[in-house]
């Protein structure tokens, strides 16, 4: 029920007014047999007509939408106003549940027919509707107008302020009296009834993450236009051939995807559908019928089944466009999925691999389950295919490499595994919106992936293959249900100097100590204790046992403390291969911690590579580090169970990351000196090894962390914790703003999270605002301040001018870290 007990009442007695029916003209083309149901596609728009009860005088109308049993699975019904069947959005109607299984709207009709009832933006099966009209008393209608408008404001908060926005000028539209008195009314009820506001839930079924999905990816017609307009100004119009292998596909969802590529604001496409020997009368019907209604659509019809793969690779040499887009049959996507793509070609003109956000929605239209992506991440991308939906891929390139039968269920990350490999890392493209709804139904691999069994075993099939082709002696194998891979220790061992500071804290240094001389069974490494002032006699007695053994070195610094300048010292004086940072609060439980994190080292340019550290009760501590948290840098997985597997699985697969601790760091000693080292002037505390990590990846390397090296860490108990000591408190603010000011590149926009995502509550979290721009908003950033002409697109477009705006403008480019490297350029 409404929020507002006024406008309920209201309401009610608007209810007992006297109701006309009126017809809808094209219900007839959905009906189905006998039980009175019609199935209709996404934003079906059926033509309301008056009777002759109505003489057309303006007038407040109130449309009640009632079915014979009650059915609330509509999904953001509502009228469309205006001359013609696409009336802009300023002009449509939100209907709202009255609480008996109906739903009501209030309009003020100005002399024009009310075109259109809209009654779901999902594909729906609805029994057959009656749509009735009462005419209000004005001051009754004025009162309802106003007070709807309030109970959303202030109340319910169903609806997005651009709807509230919309509905105002609905109500009022005709002349600027009419909304100023609209805008009166609206006043005044807010003024009056704000406090009979009644503290309940709302009256809505959304779940969290779908109102956050409408609130900010909403687009007006006015927005639509304005994106189209700006398309067509675009200097690289490509094409896109949108690529759909059909198979006995379900009517309903195959319409529904069809209108979503129909409805794109960017409209140089193809669309092109192969029916792999469905043997479907109705079905190659329905195929005709779309192509008669599309001149940019094909069908392509095979008469034995091949297979999704065969078929697929049917339409990609069919196509003719400069990019080839692969859609399933039963999916969504977005109006501004292509418009972005083609944004994309034009600030990175060699792009060859484009993907999106996704998500899943069921029979019913409801979406669950966003897939908020990182941008290229290579070892994530050998755990599984977290491309996946939507992806773009160069033409030429789908050609030349196209998909293999024998993969089929893994067809696509086979596919990816195989483009990834052929092209640069500048050339893969990341949009972090949710462009795509993959269909979640019975016995689909969105639904769940042991719906189709071989799916994790081609996969782990296609990995080899590539693990094979890219890395050898590397293997894969299923863990968990997840793909598993090992990347086996060089030839000889490389030398390993593990580097502990330490000042006093002789119960936690010697546990630090000798669990990693008994439990480590990497062959070859050495460890350099830094005693920074030791004054304990305890601890002095075991450093000089520790020596005279010839198990450790103790190398003194005698300053006061100062984490990044202690290692800068020592650091130089050593000559093997790789250092490993430790911190003489950890205990070492995994015999294979320190080979797991050595055979990571050069892959994919990585130079540096995190563990995976847990609190004494194990719980996590560090599961990486996520830039930007709390506007600093913040750990993953804290406190979280450690066989908790996270957010799309993030805490349990080995992964690239922007950042990980120097609790327990593994580096390459020629990068660490490469880079200079850690910053000693302005971080002599912490953020160093954050600091230290964002420096390796300007100069063109990769940061990796892996959840197979697991130690214990005691965290901060020799030094304390930052928020006992004020002092220490005003020393870490500003090493925070140290961190702002230089890497602000990472800090606000973390590659390898997603600005769809939380950073100021707990990680893996819906942003409350994402942190890039709506489409409303990148499109008014086009047009000049008044509104009409679009600036100079070259200007706009241009590759320099996107990567000063990178975070504004919400395109997140994939590092190229040896391409940067060779060209001395500076990581952006």
């Amino acid at each position: 029920m409404p929020a507002l007990n006024l406008t309920s009442k209201l309401l009610s007695y608007a209810k007992v007014a006297k109701f006309n029916a009126v017809s809808l003209t094209t219900l007839n083309q959905f009906h189905i047999g006998e039980e009175q149901q019609f199935n209709l596609p996404a934003n079906t728009k059926l033509r309301v007509e008056f009777g002759d009860w109505f003489n057309g005088r303006s007038s407040w109308l109130l449309f009640r939408l009632r079915f014979e049993t009650p059915f609330t699975g509509l999904t953001r019904p509502a009228l469309i106003l205006g001359p013609d069947i696409d009336a802009a959005e300023s002009k449509l109607i939100t209907m709202r549940p009255d609480g008996d299984g109906g739903y009501i709207a209030i309009a003020y009709y100005i002399g024009q027919a009310y075109c259109a009832l809209r009654p779901s933006v999902r594909a729906i099966s609805i029994p057959q509707p009656t749509v009735e009209v009462a005419v209000l008393n004005p001051g009754l209608g004025k009162a309802i107008a106003a007070l709807s408008l309030v109970d959303n404001a202030v109340g319910t908060k169903t609806e997005s302020a651009r709807s509230t926005i919309a509905d105002l000028q609905s109500f009022a539209w005709l002349t600027a009296r009419d909304a100023r008195k609209m805008a009166g009314y609206v006043k005044d009820a807010l003024m009056g009834v704000e406090s009979m506001v009644v503290p309940e839930s709302p009256p809505t079924d959304l779940t969290e993450y779908e109102t956050w999905f409408h609130r900010n990816t909403e687009i007006s017609t006015d927005t639509y236009e304005h994106a189209r307009e700006l398309s067509e100004a675009f200097p690289i119009r490509p094409k896109f051939s949108v690529v759909v292998p059909t198979y006995r596909s379900n009517e309903l969802y195959l319409r529904d995807m069809v209108e979503s590529v129909k409805r794109q604001i960017y409209n140089n496409w193809e669309l092109i559908l192969i029916d792999d020997g469905s043997g479907s009368e109705i079905l190659t019907k329905l195929l005709e019928s779309l192509q008669k209604s599309e001149a940019r659509l094909r069908v392509i019809s095979r008469h034995e089944n091949l297979g999704i793969s065969a078929t697929t690779n049917e339409g990609i040499d069919a196509s003719t466009g400069d990019y080839v887009v692969f859609v399933d049959h039963d999916d969504l996507l977005e109006p501004d999925a292509l418009f972005w793509m083609a944004d994309a070609t034009n600030r990175y003109p060699g792009a060859s691999l484009i993907y999106t956000d996704e998500d899943k929605i069921n029979e019913a239209g409801r979406l669950s389950a966003p897939h908020f992506k990182p941008d290229w991440n290579p070892l994530l991308f050998l755990g599984y295919n977290y491309i996946n939906h939507l992806t773009a891929v160069d033409a030429e390139l789908a050609k030349r490499t196209r998909l293999r039968s024998e993969f089929d269920g893994a067809q696509d990350y086979d596919f990816l595994l195989r483009v990834t490999g052929q092209i640069e890392d500048s050339q893969i493209v990341h949009i972090p919106r949710v462009l795509y709804h993959w269909r979640a139904v019975g016995g689909s691999t969105a639904l769940d992936e042991g719906e189709k069994s071989d799916a994790l075993t081609k996969g782990l099939a296609a990995v080899r293959g590539y693990l094979d082709a890219n890395f050898q002696g590397a293997t894969a194998d299923l863990k968990d249900r997840k793909i598993d891979v090992k990347f086996p220790v060089p030839n000889p061992a490389p030398s390993v100097a593990i580097v502990i500071p330490t000042r006093d804290g002789y119960l936690l240094l010697k546990e630090a100590i000798e669990t990693c001389l008994t439990v480590t069974e990497y062959p070859n490494f050495n460890i350099y204790v830094i005693d920074n002032q030791s004054t304990d006699r305890s601890t002095l007695d075991y450093l000089k046992e520790l020596s005279d053994a010839h198990k450790v070195k103790v190398f003194p610094y005698d300053a006061p403390f100062n984490f990044a300048a202690m290692h800068n010292a020592v650091i130089p004086l050593l000559d093997e291969d790789l250092i490993l940072l430790l911190n003489n609060d950890t205990s070492t439980v995994s015999p294979n911690w320190l080979s797991e994190m050595v055979g990571l080292i050069d892959r994919f340019a990585t130079k540096v590579v995190g563990a995976k550290l847990l609190y004494g009760d194990g719980t996590v501590q560090h599961a990486g580090v996520m830039a930007g948290m709390g506007g600093g840098a913040g750990h993953f997985g804290l406190n979280v169970p450690q066989d908790d597997p996270g957010y799309q699985r993030r805490f349990s697969l080995t992964q690239n990351l922007t950042a990980v601790t120097g609790a327990c760091l593994l580096m390459d000693r020629k990068v660490y000196l490469e880079v200079g080292g850690m910053n000693e002037a302005e971080l002599p505390v912490a953020f160093n090894d954050i600091d230290l990590c964002f420096r390796t990846i300007s100069t063109g390397y990769r940061v990796a962390w892996t959840p197979k090296a697991v130690l214990i860490h005691h965290e901060s108990k020799t030094r304390g914790l930052d928020g006992d000591d004020p002092w220490k408190t005003v020393r870490i603010q500003g090493e925070v703003s140290y961190l702002k000011l230089t890497w602000p590149q990472y800090v606000l926009d973390d590659p390898n999270y997603n600005p769809n995502l939380d950073i100021l509550g707990n990680t893996f979290n819906n942003a409350r605002e994402p942190r890039l721009p709506s489409l409303a908003t990148f499109v008014i950033a086009h047009f000049k301040d008044d509104g009409k002409d679009i600036h100079d697109s070259l200007e706009k477009l241009s590759f320099n001018r996107a990567e000063q705006l990178r975070h504004r403008y919400g395109l997140r480019l994939a590092r190229d870290p040896m391409e940067a490297r060779r060209k001395n350029l500076p990581m952006t």
